[in-house]
Order: C-alpha cells, then structure tokens, then sequence
C-alpha cells in the first residue's frame, strides 16, 4: 500500500468570537492510499498556518511541504514516515504548527492502519488495559 494523496481541508464556523478559545475552525487532514483506504487526522492549534505546512512546494532538503514528502510512502511505516517529516521541514520548525501539522497526518496514518488491520487505533497503540478509571 502506498500514499497517493494528502489533503488539508480548513473548515470554520461563519462567525468565530474572540470569547471562544478553541474549536471554532480546524484543519482536516486526509490521507488517501492506492488501496483505496482513506485516513483522516485533525490539527486545532492555527488550521492554516498547518495547512501552508502540509501543502506548502518543495523548497529544499530541509524546507518542504509535508505532503510532497510522504507522497509514495508505505502509510504502515509510521516512524519512518514521521523522521522524513522532521528532517524535511526542519526550517519549518521543530515545535509549534509543523510539528501540529505532523500529527494531523500522523493521526490520519493511524486511523489507516486501523481501518486495513480492523483494529481500533486505541488496541494498535497498546491501549484498553483499564476497566475502570478514578473520576
């Protein structure tokens, strides 16, 4: 299986309000596979600004947009994919909105995962070892 697409979709309510702190537009990431398998991912922290992240063109080694990176990549190789990230938009930072940007893809890698194994991602990261939770 392999990466074919990677789409950010920036959705925002009509009106946002400075009251609100979060949660008034996001950033969907879609990441789509020749398998027909098709993962989405979300990043909150400031949607467009890790929009121009993942959509931005190769630049150089080190300052390329992150789709142009994983496109072809086996979206199983999750580490591998997320060094490429790294070391590839290394001028676009190491903290912040790249690194937000990063994980929306991550995310919608995940959720790939899940979907070709029919596993829930919770089970595939190690979780559901608890029965019950203090409040």
């Amino acid at each position: 299986m392999k990466i074919t697409g990677v789409e950010a979709i920036y959705v925002r309510q009509q009106q946002v309000k400075v009251q609100c702190d979060s949660g008034q537009d996001a950033l969907i990431v879609k990441v789509t596979t020749d398998a027909g398998i098709t993962g989405i991912g979300e990043v909150d922290s400031n949607p467009l600004g890790a929009k121009g992240v993942i959509e931005g063109p190769f630049s150089h080694t080190t300052a390329a947009g992150l789709a142009s990176l994983i496109i072809g990549e086996d979206p199983f190789e999750t580490e591998k994919i997320w060094r490429k990230m790294y070391r590839g938009n290394i001028y676009g930072g190491r903290r912040g909105v790249a690194i937000h940007a990063m994980s929306g893809i991550d995310i919608a890698l995940w959720d790939i995962k899940g979907k070709a194994l029919g596993l829930p991602v919770w089970k595939l990261l190690g979780g559901g070892f608890h029965q019950r939770l203090r409040c």
